[in-house]
């Protein structure tokens, strides 16, 4: 009897991989956007606003980066 729900419990192994592989794409795309947002708002700023919250304009991609992803810059490649 144990033989047969292991069996049948090994015949949905390729459905968690497909629903594994969906949600990390959700999510890669979720946070994407959320980059992009933040990065948008922070470019949008004036120099003087800038200036006032001490980022400077080549700051911004960092400061992107760590709000949605984190301080793990080792991953983080300038272009």
């Amino acid at each position: 009897m144990a033989n047969v729900a292991l069996n049948a419990n090994q015949g949905f192994r390729p459905f968690a991989a497909i629903n594994n592989l969906v949600t990390g794409l959700t999510d890669s795309f979720r946070m994407s956007r959320k980059f992009q947002a933040t990065y948008r708002e922070l470019d949008a700023l004036s120099a003087r606003d800038l200036a006032d919250l001490g980022i400077s304009r080549s700051d911004i991609t960092r400061i992107a980066y760590e709000a949605v992803y984190g301080d793990d810059s080792s991953e983080f490649q300038t272009r």
